[in-house]
């Protein structure tokens, strides 16, 4: 989808109602802004929440994993395991 926006004396931008609504943004809202400068171009994404992060990293771990409750006791097992 493209659109054509004006920059106002302050270098602010209006994103259409349109946009706003599919990118589900509300005021407050925090986008990332990344220049391409061989294209001259901009990109406005959302940043990662961190309950998004969090399920694409736990989506890594094997099923049936343990989590790690004690750091220090899995140390010394798995020094003990590389020593041996």
């Amino acid at each position: 989808m493209k659109t054509t926006v004006t920059m106002t004396t302050k270098g602010q931008l209006t994103l259409p109602a349109n946009i706003r609504q599919k990118m589900e943004l509300h005021q407050g809202d925090v986008l990332k802004v990344s220049f391409n400068p061989e294209t001259q171009s901009i990109q406005l994404s959302k940043p990662i929440t961190i309950d998004e992060l969090s399920s694409k990293l736990t989506s890594y771990i094997p099923s049936g994993t343990k989590p790690v409750t004690d750091v220090n006791d899995y140390y010394q097992k798995h020094r003990q395991a590389s020593n041996e």
